[in-house]
């Protein structure tokens, strides 16, 4: 990351984070946090996905028991990527 850069976790957990304090205090590096964006920031980003034509990654599970079973055991064991969606086929 670049001097003076700024990390926006995009994640919540209710365990403490650990940062190594000294690297970004030499680069000057910011963490802020934010739960939702405005919906001014919504809608940017909207535009900015629409106008490039970027689309979320997402993978899909059958909304069954065992759908949601195996959407589960790949989120605990970190091979989910991105988005797991429950879908009604």
């Amino acid at each position: 990351m670049n001097p003076f850069g700024t990390i926006y976790p995009l994640t919540i957990d209710f365990d403490p984070i650990v940062i190594p304090f000294l690297p970004f205090l030499q680069r000057e590096i910011s963490f802020t946090s934010s739960c939702t964006a405005t919906p001014e920031e919504t809608a940017t980003m909207l535009e900015f996905a629409a106008e490039h034509n970027i689309r979320p990654i997402v993978e899909i599970f059958p909304m069954t028991e065992e759908g949601a079973t195996k959407a589960m055991d790949s989120l605990t064991s970190g091979k989910l990527r991105y988005r797991a969606v429950l879908a009604v086929k």
